[in-house]
């Protein structure tokens, strides 16, 4: 049985930290890493150019910077120069006291992404935390049994999903394809959300995994974006 208490009552748990790349102000910076800290957010996502400034304040807490990272070959002539250009912002990144990277890639890109990433993938982010995303918008329709194959050979730390619009749409077939991503879910690695604060969509999200993928609920985490309450 679906328990809907246990949703509700453990979101905040679940809860991790958004900042959008438009938060420039030095205090809301502050006012945002300070509610992390106080409410044991696990992970904050942030812009790479972001890091120097939050990470004195993060230094020596339980709260891990995880810069955000585009991948695509689109228009990209030759993969080995696109691996190598993400893995010099990734490195530089850590330098700057990031504990981790969030690769947003289209599913179509994937395969040549893991074939290519796999040989220098350990070195990359040797004690670092490695979270693939995928837009859920894009999703419909692919065979998660491939992409689940493709994704044990990268053996991420997290798998983040994303969703920008389309499935917000009532009519849209947002349940039936995170059905389908949990039924084919057989890697080891945690389920991250980022809905834009959808809750509607989280709870959706929670409750199927309770139903299709129990192990994953205790270490699922939603990134949410701070309101101006909270900063």
């Amino acid at each position: 049985m679906i328990n809907s208490e246990y949703i509700f009552d453990n979101l905040d748990s679940m809860r991790a930290v958004w900042v959008d790349d438009g938060v420039k102000d030095t205090s809301d910076l502050a006012c945002i890493v300070s509610g992390a800290i106080d409410g044991g957010a696990v992970f904050m996502s942030v812009s790479e150019n972001m890091t120097r400034d939050i990470w004195p304040w993060i230094e020596n807490q339980d709260v891990k910077i995880l810069n955000r990272f585009n991948f695509t070959l689109d228009g990209v002539p030759d993969v080995s120069d696109a691996i190598s250009g993400l893995a010099a912002k990734i490195t530089a990144a850590f330098k700057s006291g990031a504990d981790g990277a969030q690769i947003f890639i289209n599913h179509n890109d994937l395969r040549p992404f893991a074939e290519f990433i796999a040989g220098i993938k350990g070195d990359l982010f040797f004690n670092k935390y490695c979270s693939v995303a995928l837009d859920i918008d894009k999703m419909s329709g692919v065979d998660w049994a491939n992409i689940f194959t493709i994704l044990g050979r990268l053996n991420p730390d997290s798998v983040l999903i994303t969703a920008s619009g389309e499935s917000f749409d009532a009519s849209s077939g947002f349940v039936g394809v995170v059905y389908d991503m949990l039924h084919n879910w057989n890697i080891d690695a945690g389920l991250h959300l980022m809905f834009g604060n959808n809750m509607f969509r989280v709870c959706q999200t929670v409750r199927l995994a309770q139903k299709i993928k129990p192990e994953l609920v205790d270490n699922m985490r939603v990134f949410m974006r701070p309101s101006l309450s909270e900063r």
